[in-house]
């Protein structure tokens, strides 16, 4: 079982939802840390819905087939133990990271021009992450959702910070 199951369970555990409004959803939390697509997000449903963790409702609105999800005892049990469990620390899967990594292997012009675009990158996330800030201290009260938003944006700062430093210096 993947991490992205663990999310679906998480989300409707608030409330129930159609896979569209999870991914919503996941574009205004969990994206900056675990991003996936819809190619992911509705087998996903399709697998939690087979081994009886979410059950699924259809309905017609607007000539459209919509399918809301929702969370079963034993889904929220499942979310729950896991909850529960030692958190282990993860391995780095940074793409960027990785490219960097190799980039004496790149020439000097086309390396600079990307490092150059990536903080560019990096400092447009990391404002788009205060701005969403800014928004949601006024609406959210969930201490730990608003502290993953503020990790997100320490993270996203020391990346930007790094490069630059990188490109100033030369380190």
């Amino acid at each position: 079982i993947c991490m992205l199951d663990k999310i679906i369970l998480g989300m409707l555990k608030e409330r129930p939802m159609t896979g569209y409004e999870i991914k919503k959803e996941m574009e205004q939390s969990t994206d900056f840390f675990y991003n996936t697509s819809y190619g992911s997000i509705y087998p996903m449903l399709k697998k939690l819905e087979e081994s009886c963790l979410v059950t699924c409702i259809e309905d017609i609105q607007m000539g459209r087939l919509r399918k809301t999800y929702t969370i079963t005892a034993s889904g929220m049990k499942e979310f729950e133990n896991w909850l529960a469990g030692s958190m282990e620390i993860a391995r780095l899967k940074d793409e960027a990271i990785l490219r960097f990594f190799f980039y004496s292997s790149l020439d000097y012009e086309k390396r600079s021009a990307e490092l150059h675009s990536y903080v560019v990158k990096l400092r447009d996330l990391h404002n788009e992450l205060q701005e969403l800030k800014k928004k949601l201290s006024c609406e959210e009260s969930d201490r730990f959702k608003l502290a993953t938003l503020d990790f997100g944006i320490d993270y996203y700062g020391f990346l930007e910070k790094w490069f630059k430093d990188f490109i100033e210096n030369g380190r």
